[in-house]
């Protein structure tokens, strides 16, 4: 695998796609004005995109950090099984279509020096196995229910979403 580029197009194609009844992320920056202006921010982000990509292990620290939502589903408000962080779309029942990669297993059950040294046997470049090894490390979240939110923890398995 050689290295990648991100390109303006599809930077902008995304913010293009936000959906603006989503709310802000963890930046605080709400979906409908990142599509607003995405047409100024797609070349600066690119660019911040593959900066990240070509120095190896530079992955910001605030790209690491996670604000779950949990929703509510049903029963007792204060019990934490009656929470998923699932879309609102489900739990209207409402058709939705994805594509599913489940990488549960490679970041869950296989410790990460083996799932870098496979990767490495594969013949991925360094600097992006680099990245990739940055993307895994020190990772936090933290979950909000109803407007409170729990302190910060280490995310050291699991899928980061």
């Amino acid at each position: 695998m050689s290295k990648q580029k991100i390109k303006e197009d599809v930077v902008l194609k995304h913010l293009s796609s936000l959906k603006i009844d989503k709310s802000p992320g963890m930046d605080k920056l709400h979906p409908r004005l990142l599509k607003e202006i995405a047409e100024s921010i797609a070349k600066p982000l690119c660019i911040i995109f593959n900066q990240s990509l070509d120095s190896n292990k530079s992955i910001p620290t605030d790209w690491k950090n996670a604000l779950i939502s949990a929703i509510f589903k049903k029963g007792n408000k204060s019990l934490a099984k009656n929470y998923r962080p699932w879309t609102e779309a489900l739990d209207q029942g409402l058709a939705i279509d994805c594509i599913y990669t489940d990488f549960r297993k490679a970041f869950d059950k296989v410790p990460h020096k083996r799932l870098i040294a496979k990767i490495k046997n594969l013949g991925i470049e360094e600097d992006i196995v680099g990245w990739i090894i940055s993307f895994l490390e020190d990772r936090q979240q933290k979950v909000m229910v109803n407007g409170e939110e729990s302190d910060w923890a280490n995310v050291t398995s699991g899928i980061p979403q």
